[in-house]
């Protein structure tokens, strides 16, 4: 009974696969512009923010600093905002903000990427399995009719060859895309960390610089 089922569905041949890998394409390409266009805007401004860290870094005053990442909302100027929030209550509570910030902008700049990094690694699988129902499929016919011969074979064969090709053809450029796409997640993950600990180290000295030129007793 099990196996009458299973024939059967091998018999639908390649269609449903090639139409799956179809939609997987789509979806792989709707998610890259999506990515694309949400990590440009991250990492957009990165000249601005490195001048006003600059800028701190001479006059270490971070109201001004804060004034001036308020303008644009990138990665960098979320994190260098949490560590500014976090600078009144020390350096240890400052590096948590900073750590725990880009935890969180990493998982909002990957989100979907998972979809092409497994697209890119199964649909070859997927266009293999089209290849071997079409194949099925191809000698289930010869069986039915053996006066065919093997030209019927092999034109069912060379159809469902064309399933590989397909999942090949999806799954190259949603391997592309994911590597190009996670290369720019570090790089504005890099910038905005740097950054910040541009900042963190700008106002450790500070505090310290204070700390030593304290009130002093007058003998």
């Amino acid at each position: 009974m099990l196996e009458q089922k299973v024939l059967a569905l091998a018999l639908t041949g390649t269609t449903g696969i090639l139409w799956l890998l179809v939609a997987l394409s789509v979806v792989c390409l709707a998610v890259a512009i999506e990515r694309g266009i949400v990590l440009w805007l991250a990492g957009r401004g990165a000249a601005s923010v490195d001048r006003a860290v600059g800028r701190f870094a001479a006059d270490a005053d971070p109201k001004r600093l804060a004034a001036a990442l308020g303008v644009v909302e990138t990665s960098s100027t979320r994190v260098l905002l949490a560590a500014l929030a976090a600078l009144p209550h020390g350096a240890a509570t400052v590096d948590e903000e900073i750590t725990s910030e880009l935890i969180t902008e990493r998982a909002r700049l990957e989100r979907g990427l998972a979809i092409l990094g497994t697209t890119g690694s199964n649909a070859p699988f997927i266009g293999l399995l089209g290849t071997v129902l079409g194949i099925v499929r191809a000698f289930h016919e010869l069986a039915a009719n053996t006066s065919a011969g093997n030209s019927t074979v092999m034109a069912g064969i060379s159809e469902s060859l064309v399933a590989t090709a397909v999942g090949l053809v999806v799954a190259i450029p949603a391997v592309v895309l994911y590597n190009v796409l996670q290369r720019r997640v570090r790089a504005v993950l890099a910038h905005a960390e740097a950054a910040a600990h541009r900042v963190s180290g700008r106002a450790r000295s500070t505090s310290e610089d204070r700390a030593v030129a304290g009130p002093r007793l007058v003998p």
